[in-house]
């Protein structure tokens, strides 16, 4: 960033040590410019205050925090309130959250989660074109018949990969309409499930899982503590 970019101020150096044991001006800035701005998005959420060396006066703080239970810990409101001067919701149930909890709706926002599939294709080649050429460049083979469906994330319980798994299981590997069933083996339709780490799911409950995997013809695979590369990613 360089001024005169809106919302761009040059930092005020600051006198530091250095090898040689000599005071020398630095700014306090990896960029050597401060922005009027911070957004944050880690979890668990930072709601401490930003020191004044990263964020200082006049600087605001948007928080993009979402939340599934009814209401936001009570010994997370007062630092939001005092240290983060909005809240970025990514759905509107997100949003009553906040409000419900006693923060103000003047100070939230709606910040919806998706893509913007215009400007993936802005070259104006269709979805599958674009694969194909990603795949071609990668050297990685593609079969662009198959439709696969992937669910990646942490295995956890409040991320419904055991709906997940039930639900596909309960449509089509155990579907008492032989069309319905005959149609999946002879599609190319499968369901990749990659999990990362691990809390909350009981023994019984992981075998179950395991159990509507291995009945469903091997169309699910299941990445299991797997670290992925990037070519890996745009192979699924």
């Amino acid at each position: 960033l360089e001024p005169p970019i809106q919302g761009v101020k040059l930092a005020k150096p600051v006198k530091m040590l250095n090898n040689e044991g000599e005071f020398v001006s630095i700014s306090p800035f990896p960029t050597g410019y401060q922005a009027n701005m911070v957004i944050r998005q880690k979890w668990p959420p930072n709601n401490d205050i930003i020191p004044i060396t990263i964020c200082s006066f006049g600087c605001h703080v948007a928080q993009i925090l979402p939340w599934e239970f009814g209401f936001l810990p009570l010994i997370w409101m007062a630092h939001l309130l005092d240290n983060i001067d909005w809240l970025w919701a990514p759905s509107e149930y997100n949003r009553d959250i906040y409000t419900r909890s006693g923060y103000p709706f003047d100070r939230t926002a709606l910040l919806p989660a998706g893509v913007d599939c215009a400007s993936l294709l802005s070259d104006g080649k269709s979805a599958r074109e674009n694969r194909s050429s990603n795949a071609s460049k990668s050297n990685i083979s593609t079969d662009l018949d198959t439709v696969t469906f992937i669910f990646s994330g942490g295995f956890l319980p409040r991320k419904g990969v055991d709906i997940l798994l039930e639900e596909w299981h309960g449509v089509f590997c155990s579907s008492e309409d032989s069309f319905v069933k005959e149609a999946y083996i002879k599609s190319n339709a499968k369901l990749i499930v990659h999990t990362s780490y691990e809390l909350g799911y009981s023994n019984a409950e992981v075998d179950k899982m395991k159990e509507y995997i291995d009945s469903c013809d091997g169309k699910i695979e299941w990445k299991r503590n797997v670290w992925m590369e990037r070519t890996e990613y745009i192979q699924m």
